[in-house]
């Protein structure tokens, strides 16, 4: 595992991320897209993946990962949130994309 800190070229976005570095060869100044969902198919999320769902946003994606937020604050016009998952994934972005 590796910790990435990131920052978003579309957006004022800043990025903490635990990743497999196994699993994702992600180098230094490499771009990649994330999403951030309540749900991978628009249904409510039952508390455990099933795998024999098809039609997801996993189709789209090489890498997911699931979590809860466990703690949020808002700071001036930025909001931060932290997302347990086991991994680290914090992110910090203006209000109005968040």
């Amino acid at each position: 595992m590796s910790r990435f800190d990131c920052h978003g070229e579309t957006h004022d976005i800043e990025l903490s991320i635990d990743l497999n570095v196994e699993l994702i060869k992600l180098k230094v100044g490499q771009r990649f897209s994330m999403l951030l969902v309540d749900s991978l198919d628009g249904k409510p999320d039952e508390g455990f993946y099933q795998s024999h769902r098809t039609g997801t946003l996993l189709d789209k994606y090489e890498y997911a990962m699931s979590g809860r937020v466990f703690k949020k604050y808002a700071a001036k016009d930025k909001t931060c949130a932290v997302v347990s998952v086991p991994l680290l994934l914090c992110v910090t972005a203006d209000r109005s994309i968040m």
